[in-house]
This record gives C-alpha cells, structure tokens and sequence, in this order.
C-alpha cells in the first residue's frame, strides 16, 4: 500500500488526537513512532523528495495499534527506545527511568565542579549512583572528553555506575560504550547505592578526591498513589512516606565511606524542592561540608552540593 507520507501523518494525528498528548514537535514525534515500529526511514526519504512510502497490511496495523498505546499514555521514550539527554541520544527501556530536562543542570553542576578542582586536587574517581541508563555519568565524562580536559599530567577519571537494577545496568553499559571514547575507563556494578564500596576491591584502594552524583527516588508515596502512570519503573521513583527514605540512607554511606576509602569527596544530590530545607539541615547535622543549593533550569531549588572529609581542618 502506497500513502503519501504528509497526508498519512495529518490522518494519524487527528484519528489519536495527539496534539493532546504531545504540544511541540507533533509531526517530527509522530515520524519517529512511524520508523521506530516499521523500521522504516522516513526521514530520509522526505529528505530525497519522495513524498510517497510502501506500507504492508501487518506495519499499519502496528503503526495503530502504537498510537493507540501513546493516546492512553505510553510514553514515546519508551516507544522508539531512545531519548536525548544533555545532547547525546540514550537508548531507553522499561527498566530505567525517563530523564528529565531540568537534571540536566546536575551534569552541569559536576562540570563546574571538576573545572574548579582543576586548580588543585584533580577529580580521579565519579561514581553515578542509581544509574539507570547512565546518563548522568556518562554525560559528564563525554563533555570531560570533548572538552580535550585530559592534560599530561591529568587523566579523565574512571567512572562507576551502580544500580540495583541488572537491567538498568545493561543499558547504561550500552550506553557507555557507545557514547565514550576508549579514553575513558567505566565499571558498571550492582550494588544498593553505595555498599559495593565497603568491600573489596574498592575499599583497599584510598582515592584522593572523588565526585559522587545522583539522582535517587524522592517522590512521597502518597504522590506515586494518585500520580504513578505504570510504565515508568516504580523502584527509579518512590522515595518512601517522605520521599526521602534512599537518600538518607545514601547520605550516611557517605559519611561512612569518607572514613574507610575516600577521605575527600563532593557529592550532588537531585531532590524535590519541596525537601531542600528537611535535606539541609540533615546534611549539615551529618558533619558537612561547604554545603549549597543550587536552582534547576526552571528556577526551582532542585539540587544540593556538599563536601565530606576525614581530615576537617585540609578542607575548611
């Protein structure tokens, strides 16, 4: 069956309704769910001035029965297993969460901060905790590698991703080899937050300065009851009664950790602004350092900034 493509597109978007769904970007959104479930590239064809494409009996009902999937709420990330993040395109599933625009201000913040460190002590260790697909991680070292950061006496750090997901975990490793350069070194690793860290071989070695990031789960679980949509991984998202049940817990390993392998650390933590203050005044009773919050894209308090050294008096 031969369609032109720009009518087929006008059908389909008026049949679902899409422009409910999607507000910007409706036809380059809907190509995209056309030549993820054909394997088709439209793109390229518009490109070349065909305005005609051969569809069989079996794509268009895929095609259908895709939108309908979006029309009740199936997120497109989800559909064409990719999204864009701090420009770099992710491959995305089920099992890990869909990130957000405004964290991309945390790959940002970390920038700054290993830019700053420059200056002194060079950032040798980043570890990406709750990783799911990796992106903040592996952003952070892209830009590091873009950046031309490595110097001859400076190296790109090694990065570790930990989830407690396995599946997670294999997409951020997707991620991080198709994304880094072979300059780069990259362990993914299981592990509930930070507890990998306790044990060999990681304890034995004492790192000099390491930046720690992440993203865990902090919406409250009454909010995951009336808002959860069931496609999203539930584990990525509910933080506990107060939302704040991983990051406590991830705050403390910290502290602990600080003691036993890494005597000097920064860690950015993403959280809702609703937290900032209860998280504030738990970081600094925890015996912080330089603590600081920083705005999000859209002008919300959205991330904290803190320091954890064994030895107070180099760092104060």
């Amino acid at each position: 069956m031969h369609l032109r493509i720009a009518i087929f597109v006008d059908f389909l978007l008026r049949k679902y309704q899409l422009h409910r769904r999607w507000k910007q970007n409706q036809r380059t959104k809907l190509l995209q769910v056309i030549e993820a479930v054909t394997n088709s590239n439209i793109s390229q064809q518009l490109l070349f001035q065909k305005p005609c494409i051969q569809f069989n009996s079996t794509q268009i009902e895929t095609i259908f029965l895709s939108l309908d999937k979006i029309k009740h709420g199936y997120p497109l990330e989800y559909l064409i297993g990719r999204t864009t993040f701090y420009s770099s395109e992710f491959m995305l599933t089920e099992h890990v969460l869909i990130p957000r625009v405004e964290t991309e201000d945390l790959v940002h913040l970390a920038l700054q901060y290993i830019k700053h460190q420059q200056i002194s002590d060079s950032v040798t260790h980043i570890i990406d905790v709750g990783t799911g697909s990796g992106c903040l991680g592996i952003s952070v070292i892209k830009k590091l590698q873009e950046q031309q950061y490595t110097r001859a006496t400076q190296r790109i750090p090694t990065l570790f991703l930990t989830d407690t997901s396995k599946e997670a975990l294999s997409v951020a490793e997707q991620n991080a080899r198709r994304l880094l350069d072979s300059s780069s070194s990259f362990v993914c690793i299981e592990s509930d937050l930070l507890e990998y860290c306790f044990a060999p071989p990681f304890l034995e070695k004492k790192q000099s300065l390491c930046l720690i990031i992440a993203n865990l789960p902090y919406v409250q679980d009454w909010y995951m009851r009336f808002t959860y949509n069931t496609y999203e991984p539930r584990l990525a998202l509910d933080g506990g009664i107060q939302g704040l049940q991983c990051i406590v817990r991830f705050i403390a390993q910290c502290k602990k950790l600080c003691l036993h392998s890494i005597p000097h650390m920064h860690v950015i933590i993403e959280c809702d602004p609703l937290q900032i203050d209860t998280l504030s005044y738990y970081i600094c009773a925890q015996g912080a350092l330089k603590m600081s919050v920083h705005y999000d894209s859209f002008h919300q308090p959205r991330f904290i900034a803190f320091d954890f050294a064994s030895d107070l008096h180099t760092h104060l």
